[in-house]
C-alpha cells in the first residue's frame, strides 16, 4: 500500500473466496476485531452489488 488513493475495500458478504491472505500478525488480528465491532455499529450505508 504505497498510494492511499488506490486502497480498495470489500464488504465481507460479497467475498466468496480468499485465495491468499499474506502475512498477518497480532496487530492485524486486533485491527480486524475492532473493525468488525465498529462497522456493526456505524450508520454509514454499505454498497450492495
Amino acid at each position: 500500500m504505497t498510494d492511499p488513493a488506490k486502497i480498495v475495500f470489500f464488504n465481507r458478504q460479497d467475498v466468496t473466496e480468499i485465495v491468499f491472505m499474506g502475512y498477518i500478525n497480532a496487530e492485524e488480528r486486533s485491527y480486524e476485531r475492532r473493525f468488525d465491532e465498529v462497522t456493526k455499529s456505524t450508520s454509514y450505508p454499505h454498497l450492495h452489488l
